[in-house]
């Protein structure tokens, strides 16, 4: 593990390779493991969301184009999911004057689109043709090319793990991603043993569950936001507990 206590994408691979003895195997190559870590991911990614809408909430500063209708999205935004997109016309920063333009870019009727003016307030809709990746569609077009002025807040992806330092990001509990990555190993091999690692991925993906669950809230008006230590239980420490 790293400093922080998370796991890297190597030390994920090895321990697999460690606990099913794939040293010698040639049947099942480190990049399956991978490709089995990140599918793991997937499948945690989608039951964290699903619990906790908001567990990998952020945002960014988009970079719009003068005179352009279409924005490009950031690239880690999960299924469209945008919590509010914000407009300052002083741009962003730590010492904002009361006097700035500021206020939540709206979401457009498409019966209005004909009735927006040059001047004004910004409103959007997201768009997405089968010939172009998903944009943002400001409607009046942007007048000022800026890369502060409009902050979307939005669900991003879990990190996938590509290099050998990359790290398993808290959240993403180890033991369901290596139980989860060694029972498709144990179904490609054929292992007898596969129902037994599907038992442990069963209870470790409760555990998670478990976890997680005492992150959310029925409404936002009480919203309880994780702390560390609750982060901490659902994370683990990736040994066997």
């Amino acid at each position: 593990m790293n400093s922080q206590g998370l796991w890297t994408l190597d030390e994920l691979v090895t321990k697999i390779q460690n606990d099913l003895e794939l040293h010698e195997e040639v049947f099942v190559v480190p990049g399956d493991i991978v490709s089995y870590i990140n599918d793991a991911i997937d499948d945690a990614e989608q039951i964290i969301i699903d619990l906790f809408s908001d567990f990998f909430l952020t945002y960014r500063d988009l970079t719009v184009i003068a005179g352009e209708n279409q924005h490009p999205l950031p690239s880690d935004l999960f299924e469209s999911r945008i919590r509010g997109l914000y407009y300052n016309q002083s741009g962003w920063s730590n010492t904002q004057s009361a006097l700035q333009q500021y206020y939540k870019v709206k979401k457009m009727s498409l019966e209005l689109q004909g009735f927006i003016l040059v001047n004004d307030p910004w409103q959007y809709r997201l768009i997405n043709s089968s010939d172009q990746t998903q944009k943002l569609y400001l409607f009046p077009a942007v007048d000022v090319t800026s890369n502060n002025r409009f902050r979307l807040w939005y669900i991003r992806r879990a990190n996938r793990l590509y290099a050998g330092t990359d790290v398993l990001e808290k959240g993403l509990r180890p033991q369901y991603i290596l139980a989860h990555a060694k029972c498709a190993v144990m179904q490609k091999e054929g292992d007898p043993s596969l129902s037994f690692e599907l038992e442990n991925l069963k209870a470790q993906r409760e555990a998670m569950v478990s976890a997680l669950s005492r992150l959310t809230d029925d409404d936002e008006d009480s919203y309880l936001y994780p702390d560390a230590h609750t982060i901490n239980l659902s994370y683990g420490s990736g040994w066997d507990e």
